[in-house]
């Protein structure tokens, strides 16, 4: 059974082990016995690959202040429109001139 999370006005979080047909209930508070809201939480996410990890915890930090992007704009120390140097071009890779053994090639 799925374990849900609620939250108590006076004492805080708690956790329940119900069923899924009752996840939209109220839950009781275990020391003051009210009825208490659901809250949505994290899914348990080890399992998770590395790139989900890191999408999940970026929403959770955004949820109350997401990052504002500013636009750049240009100036005259701008190089957007500069060619590359020929070393970064690839000028020092050196050409493969020989048959290729992985590509089957037309005779």
């Amino acid at each position: 059974m799925p374990i849900y999370e609620y939250e108590c006005s006076e004492h805080g979080e708690f956790e329940l082990i119900r069923s899924m047909r009752e996840a939209g209930e109220a839950g009781q508070c275990p020391l003051c016995l009210t009825q208490c809201r659901r809250i949505v939480s994290a899914p348990h996410v080890t399992g998770m690959p590395k790139a989900a990890v890191v999408a999940h915890e970026r929403n959770e930090r955004s949820q109350h202040e997401p990052r504002v992007a500013s636009r750049h704009v240009c100036n005259s120390g701008c190089r957007h429109g500069a060619t590359k140097s020929g070393a970064a071009r690839g000028a020092g890779v050196k050409k493969y001139t020989g048959a290729r053994p992985w590509v089957i090639e037309h005779a």
